[in-house]
C-alpha cells in the first residue's frame, strides 16, 4: 500500500498546527485551570481535537472510530481511507502500543493502513516531526520484554516527512 495520505499535506499540517494551538490555550472548569501536560495526556486530548476540525473542514465525510476494530478517525464513504494517529513527545520515534505489533497477543484492529504521525515537545507543545504514510504489521517491533508495553516503528521508509521544526 503506497497510495497517497487521505488528506493534503498541507490540511494535514495545518490541522495538526491548530490542535496544538487548542491544546496550548485549553483550559478546565471555572478556575481557568490549566493541566500538567504528560505524554498520555497530549495523545488523549490530540485526537478527539484533530477529528473536530477536520469535521468542521470535511464534514459528512469523518467520523472518530467508536470500536476498537476501527481507525482512529474513519472515513464514511471509503473505509480504506481511514487512519490511525500516533503522538510522541520522542524526537522522531513513531510509537505505539505492544498490540500494535504481530507480537501483541490480542489484535484488536487491523494494522495495515494510514499513519498520521506526529512528534512534538512536551514544554511547548508544538509539533516537531509530522509524518504520513502507510505501515503494515511488519513495520512494528514489541518491547523484548513480556511486561513491555511498547513498541515503535522499525522501518519508516513508507513515511513522508511533511513538516520538521
Amino acid at each position: 500500500m503506497n497510495d497517497p495520505f487521505p488528506l493534503t499535506e498541507a490540511l494535514v499540517v495545518l490541522l495538526v498546527k491548530d490542535t496544538f494551538s487548542d491544546l496550548r490555550h485549553t483550559s478546565f472548569g471555572a478556575q481557568n485551570i490549566v493541566p500538567k501536560w504528560t505524554g498520555q495526556a497530549v495523545g488523549s486530548m490530540f485526537e478527539p481535537l484533530f477529528l473536530y476540525r477536520l469535521q468542521r473542514i470535511q464534514p459528512f465525510t469523518w467520523r472518530g472510530g467508536k470500536q476498537k476494530s476501527e481507525k482512529d478517525v474513519v472515513h464514511l464513504g471509503t473505509p480504506s481511507l481511514s487512519f490511525e494517529i500516533k503522538t510522541s513527545s520522542s524526537k522522531n520515534k513513531i510509537v505505539g502500543n505492544k498490540s500494535s505489533t504481530k507480537e501483541g497477543k490480542v489484535k484488536h484492529k487491523d494494522r495495515d493502513g494510514y499513519l498520521l504521525a506526529v512528534n512534538y515537545d512536551i514544554s511547548s507543545l508544538e509539533p516537531t516531526l509530522i509524518r504520513v504514510g502507510t505501515l503494515t504489521d511488519d513495520d512494528w517491533s514489541g518491547q523484548k520484554s513480556e511486561t513491555g508495553q511498547c513498541a515503535v516503528v522499525r522501518n519508516s521508509t513508507n513515511m513522508t516527512t511533511i513538516y520538521s521544526s
